[in-house]
């Protein structure tokens, strides 16, 4: 039984860095999500803005699902980071670039309209789903 135990836990060592890495780009990702303009949502969601909580919360969505993509794809770890980091960067451009262009949907949302947030996930989380599905092949 012992023995069955060990070799149940013998790839343990490589899901630890697997998920060291995805942690690790997912911080990486939403620090540059944050950084290229969404730092005042971060304080208007820290201040109760439901609005800006479900766009937020899209966009999290949005960078946790090419990591998973990304997961799937990858052979060794390698692969993993650099899958990973294409994912991210794919996701951080189509998501900036789509708030730029629906600047009033932004402003909006930043009003306090839930619909507009609501909206904004939905597009990062579906943006998301289409980029970890380019990742199959």
């Amino acid at each position: 039984m012992l023995a069955a135990v060990a070799e149940s836990l013998a790839d343990l060592p490589y899901f630890i860095a697997t998920f060291g890495i995805v942690l690790l780009l997912f911080a990486l990702g939403l620090a540059a999500h944050v950084a290229l303009g969404a730092r005042r949502d971060m304080r208007l969601m820290a201040e109760g803005n439901v609005a800006v909580a479900a766009g937020v919360t899209g966009a999290f969505v949005g960078f946790a699902l090419p990591l998973a993509g990304a997961v799937g794809r990858s052979e060794a770890l390698l692969d993993l980071l650099a899958w990973g980091g294409a994912g991210l960067l794919a996701q951080l451009l189509v998501v900036t670039l789509l708030r730029l262009m629906l600047s009033s949907v932004v402003v909006r949302m930043r009003e306090g309209q839930v619909a507009s947030g609501v909206l904004l996930g939905a597009i990062a989380g579906s943006v998301g789903i289409l980029n970890a599905a380019c990742m199959t092949y």
